[in-house]
Parts: structure tokens; C-alpha cells; sequence
């Protein structure tokens, strides 16, 4: 069941995702997606944590450059896998479902924003980045025109964009002016 929905929402997105094609895809009844899952929502959910590309983490010894390589792993992910693109579609159930959107953080954003944060922490130990930035703030900075244009505008989303934002952000946050992201 869990290709069956992957394999649908490469083909139509998640608006045009339904139970009953899952089940008619997997040859299922519809009561049997359903016995797994209470909602569109989190099959979805289910079948493309699977499939999200997280990548391997980045350890090349200096966090600038572990930075911006997960900087834009989560950019190629987002942007590029066909778990990203249902984010736009899944948006809205999240928003009515606490529990659901409890479940997506969970297996999506804090795995991707406890990173980020400990790449920061080793900025900051190494005297490169500010010890007074929130830096569960510096990760929302980084991944939110990510996210705006996914949800919001429809723009694309490169990984100039990417590392134009790790750069200012860097700016802001960086003990000198004229941080090295490489």
C-alpha cells in the first residue's frame, strides 16, 4: 500500500491522492487501507518517511562546510524527492491535525533541525558563530524560504537560493562579517 501511495503521488501530487485509489492501486479493499491508517494525511506521512532523503551525515571536519552541505540536502530533498513535493498538499491536514502534525516533526523537521543545531554548536565552539544566537531560530531562518516557496509561492527553489540564504544568515550570526561557507 505504501508504493501504491508513492507511486500516486508521483503521479498526481497529493490533492489528487485518495484512499480508494491506494486500495484500487494495491488491490486492497478500501477498509484495509484504512485499518492502518485513519487518514489520507498520515499514509502519506508513512509512505514517504521511507523515501525522504535525509542523507548521510556530513562530517568533513569544518562545520561551515558540514553546514552547507546538509543546507542543501534538505534543499535537494525538499525540492527535488516526491516526499517534498507533497508538503505543499499536506500543509493544510496539518494544520487540523495536532496529532498528525506532531507525528511529520517528528520523522521530518527535528531530525533535519537537530542537524543543523549541532553543526552551530560546533561554530560556536570553534569561536565562528555568536554563542548568543537562538539558534533554533538560525535553523527556522535557514529552512523557511525553503518552505515559503514550496507552500506559499510556488517560486522554484535552487540551491543558489540555498546557500544565498546560509550566507545571510552566516552574516548575522557569524562572530566576524565575512564568514567561509566555501
Amino acid at each position: 500500500m505504501l508504493a501504491a501511495t508513492r507511486e500516486l503521488l508521483a503521479e498526481g501530487g497529493y490533492p489528487a491522492l485518495s484512499i480508494g485509489a491506494v486500495a484500487s492501486r494495491a488491490g486492497v479493499a478500501r477498509t484495509t487501507v484504512y485499518r492502518s491508517w485513519p487518514s489520507k494525511a498520515a499514509l502519506v506521512i508513512d509512505a514517504v518517511s521511507g523515501v525522504m532523503d535525509l542523507g548521510p551525515a556530513v562530517d568533513t571536519g569544518r562545520w561551515a562546510d558540514d553546514l552547507r552541505e546538509t543546507v542543501l540536502q534538505t534543499t535537494r530533498s525538499l525540492s527535488q524527492s516526491v516526499a517534498g513535493q507533497t508538503i505543499p498538499g499536506l500543509a493544510a491536514d496539518l494544520t487540523r491535525d495536532p496529532e498528525l502534525a506532531a507525528e511529520f516533526r517528528a520523522r521530518f523537521a527535528q531530525p533535519r533541525k537537530r542537524a543543523v543545531v549541532r553543526l552551530l554548536q560546533r561554530g560556536i565552539a570553534e569561536g565562528a558563530v555568536r554563542a548568543d544566537v537562538d539558534l533554533d531560530l538560525v535553523e527556522d531562518l535557514l529552512v523557511a524560504p525553503i518552505v515559503h516557496r514550496l507552500v506559499i509561492t510556488g517560486a522554484p527553489v535552487t540551491e543558489a537560493l540555498a546557500l544565498e540564504v546560509l550566507d545571510l544568515v552566516l552574516g548575522g550570526i557569524s562572530t566576524s562579517r565575512t564568514p567561509d561557507t566555501g
